[in-house]
């Protein structure tokens, strides 16, 4: 598919192949724009008709919210979050729990992350420790 190619487009703020527009509306009216293949979306744009998906376009990186703890030296918990808050108060605890358990040498790290990238995989995004046994 060619950047300027498109199945799909998007009328009253809803995404449409081209085949499944309402009556009375087609490709060429004023309020219909095509979704064209070289188009970034952060998910692929899903047919309000008749729901097929148009996963031709550009897919942006959707952030995750990850929290992971090192426990003497290894990755001890790896946790993925849909919001910094949850996150948050997973790290809290995870603490806690490590903190009680009386490990010596432990750090719990917090991120937001491009989804799919492993832990030490995050090219350029920020890791952060959140608490740690030193403090």
């Amino acid at each position: 598919m060619k950047a300027f190619d498109y199945d799909a487009v998007t009328y009253d703020c809803a995404v449409y192949c081209v085949g499944c527009l309402p009556a009375g509306v087609n490709v060429n009216s004023d309020e219909v724009h095509p979704v064209f293949a070289d188009s970034e979306w952060d998910t692929a744009p899903v047919c309000d008709a008749c729901g097929e998906v148009h996963d031709y376009v550009t897919l942006l990186g959707k952030v995750e919210y990850r929290a992971w703890s090192i426990v003497e030296g290894a990755i001890d918990e790896d946790e993925t979050f849909d919001d910094a808050a949850t996150r948050d108060a997973y790290a809290a605890t995870l603490a806690a729990t490590i903190r009680s358990e009386g490990c010596k040498d432990w750090q719990v790290y917090v991120a937001n992350v491009t989804a799919g990238c492993a832990v030490g995989e995050w090219a350029g995004e920020e890791s952060i420790c959140q608490y740690s046994s030193e403090g």
